[in-house]
């Protein structure tokens, strides 16, 4: 099956422009910053390119002037500034416009011009001139490989008596890249007496530095580095490959320290070369020490491009579904295969369910590892939210993100984007108070929100926490009043009203806006985490600001369970939350304000009986078993008849009549082909509480 491309050059320019979006949020508070000024160049340089060869010419005359003129802002001929930046997302905005409307209308043709007359503007060049240094800019490969450096670096002898320092020197060099250094001595001095040290002149310089530098910098910028030296020092490049030819004594013969005859030599002897070289005399002990750290550092480098270079494919979504729909199957086919074996007690039938077992659990992980993606993904589209959400509201704000390496199901992540939009866009506005206001109550004029994420006991924990106003209680109250939401005689805790801001058509907002006051919002973001099977929390402290948790499986796909059995019915509990199972007596139960305790090392732990929960009939053995489960910082336990075992469990959604059932997130179907309710842990210890 052919795959169209302009499909594939649409996802690679949105990955583009992804790109250019977050090196621009960065430039705006380092706008010298050259390694985000070349990622926005060769984002616009790849999508014009591109989407010339795709037919997109519309599309790639506007970017080229884009191009143009970050080329001219890499060069160092512009500054950014503020304005730039804001045309630059502009514009970025637009290009998105172009790749959905094609081809492209009118009014959008004349969008392009008025943004192309601002760029031509600030490069200043006319459109032939433009055209040039860009064509130039390609052909001279804009996008310069990493390489590894020698230099070897021979300061003048009179170096110091001038003033110049190494120092600044190995700090403009180790900026450009990965950076291992060496001394070394003068080969010409000789110390066989402590009568030659005396005639040594402590201010002349008697050593030079062998340097490795792994960089994609360009020649001109490693020149630069030397450009108040370069007359009286001797500077050295050479390009070496990071590979096993660059062996402990290729480095020693390259520093000089032994001759190839002493080399050929002692390599016929066979121990390690180090050893016999520094045992022999032939090198010093430090300069083997030196080129063992070359050596590794050569290694690490080459490990690094390796790691670089490892080729990926882009996969549809629907494939991936697919695929995982398969390896479910195959997960219910073995835990069929494992139940005949012990009916037949068959020892042939239970090493191959074994084998089984094994198989598709490694292959279950594969394909979950194929699913995840860091969190960080979504951050760059947050960004922008918050900076123009900021300037719109005229408040200063801080976005800082934490744990952005964290990895979470694609489908989960797709669905997440939307409701911690909404969470950041409520925090703007209801959280953060205005920078006067701010200043009034003796705290910073620029304030913090903060999108963290993390792992929580096999869960994924997100917080979005702002050091704001914090909720006001009695204003959520009495608009819950107001609505009839709850009565003025209703007795809740601070935490019951914090979440009547989730019930739908709520707001505490004075005025409709284009941000807030018609009362979707959070409504929507509790709706959309319930459907992913997790759960959100509140805290809030007035005048200090608030702190929203959301708790989410990290797959919705496949789980490890404990499977347990009630009255004949199975139930699947998810594993990563079970912390034991103990044997319980019913005379050790105690009731205490309508809620069922057991003991627990020395403790009493609430208690949820499922025989009662779900109203199965018959009785209750003499002896039970509970089942100790902990999510997040509340710990509970969940009385079964019988522990059964592990269980790998394939989840399927309930149907449409069954969706709502209190305690259950779906079901799996078990090897007899018989149906076990898997249990939401959560809402079971919930209701406890309640």
């Amino acid at each position: 099956m052919s795959i169209d491309p302009v499909i594939i050059f649409k996802e690679e320019a949105y990955e583009h422009l992804e790109n250019l979006e977050n090196a621009l949020l960065v430039l705006e508070e380092s706008p010298r910053d050259a390694e985000q000024i070349a990622a926005a160049f060769r984002a616009m340089h790849t999508i014009k390119g591109s989407a010339g060869m795709v037919g997109f010419d519309h599309l790639s005359y506007f970017t080229h002037h884009i191009e143009s003129f970050f080329e001219r802002v890499r060069s160092g001929e512009l500054m950014l500034n503020e304005e730039h930046i804001r045309a630059t997302l502009l514009a970025k905005d637009h290009i998105e416009l172009l790749l959905e409307k094609t081809p492209p209308s009118k009014e959008s043709m004349a969008v392009s011009e008025t943004l192309i007359q601002q760029f031509r503007r600030w490069a200043d060049l006319p459109t032939e001139s433009l055209a040039a240094k860009s064509t130039a800019a390609t052909s001279a490969n804009i996008e310069t490989e990493q390489r590894i450096l020698k230099i070897t670096i021979k300061p003048s002898k009179e170096c110091f008596k001038d003033g110049f320092d190494l120092l600044p020197v190995m700090r403009e060099l180790s900026a450009l890249g990965s950076c291992h250094s060496s001394a070394h001595f003068n080969k010409a001095l000789t110390f066989d007496s402590a009568d030659d040290y005396r005639d040594i002149d402590i201010f002349d310089c008697h050593f030079f530095l062998t340097v490795l530098l792994a960089t994609e910098a360009s020649q001109s910028s490693i020149d630069d580095v030397f450009l108040f030296v370069a007359d009286d020092w001797s500077i050295l490049t050479e390009k070496l490959d990071p590979d096993e030819a660059y062996r402990l004594g290729d480095l020693l013969l390259a520093e000089g320290a032994i001759n190839q005859q002493q080399l050929n030599s002692i390599l016929q002897q066979q121990p390690k070369l180090g050893e016999v070289l520094s045992g022999s005399g032939a090198a010093a002990q430090e300069e083997v020490e030196q080129a063992l750290e070359q050596q590794k550092f050569l290694r690490s480098q080459q490990q690094a491009q390796q790691s670089r270079s490892v080729p990926s494919i882009k996969v549809p979504q629907p494939k991936l579904d697919a695929l995982m729909d398969k390896v479910g199957e195959l997960v219910t086919l073995q835990s069929f295969l494992e139940q005949k074996a012990r009916e037949l007690s068959d020892e042939g039938l239970n090493t191959i369910a074994e084998n089984l077992m094994q198989l598709s659990s490694d292959l279950r992980e594969t394909v979950f590892d194929i699913r995840m993606l860091p969190i960080g993904t979504l951050f760059g589209r947050f960004r922008r939210v918050v900076r123009d959400l900021s300037h719109e509201l005229g408040k200063s704000i801080q976005f800082v993100t934490e744990g952005a390496e964290t990895e979470l199901d694609k489908v989960m992540l797709d669905k997440l984007g939307d409701p911690l939009i909404h969470l950041l866009r409520n925090s703007l506005d209801h959280g953060i108070e205005k920078p006067e206001q701010r200043t009034a109550n003796g705290k910073p004029e620029q304030a913090t929100i903060t999108l963290a994420a993390s792992h929580n006991q096999g869960q994924i924990l997100i917080k979005v926490k702002d050091d704001g106003a914090g909720i006001n209680t009695q204003k959520v109250r009495q608009k819950a009043i107001d609505k009839g939401l709850i009565s003025a005689t209703d007795d809740l805790t601070e935490n019951q009203v914090h979440q009547l801001i989730f019930e739908a058509g709520f707001s505490t907002a004075e005025t409709v806006s284009d941000v807030s006051g018609r009362g979707v919002g959070m409504d929507v973001v509790r709706t959309s985490i319930d459907s992913l099977q997790g759960k959100i929390h509140i805290k809030s402290e007035s005048g200090k600001g608030t702190e929203i948790q959301i708790l989410l499986p990290m797959t919705l796909a496949i789980i490890d369970g404990l499977l347990v059995n009630v009255a004949g019915e199975s139930f699947v509990i998810p594993l990563n939350i079970v912390n034991e199972c103990i044997e319980t007596y019913a005379s050790e139960k105690c009731v205490e304000r309508d809620t069922t305790l057991v003991k627990h090392r020395g403790a009493l732990v609430p208690c949820v009986s499922l025989r009662k929960m779900f109203a199965l009939a018959g009785i209750a053995p003499a002896i039970e078993q509970s089942v100790i489960v902990k999510v997040g910082e509340e710990t509970g336990a969940i009385t079964v008849d019988e522990v059964v075992g592990q269980f790998q469990t394939v989840i399927k959604n309930l149907g449409q009549l069954y969706r709502g059932a209190s305690g259950v997130m779906g079901a799996t179907v078990l090897g007899d082909g018989s149906i076990a309710m898997v249990l939401d842990v959560s809402e079971l210890l919930e209701s406890i509480q309640s």
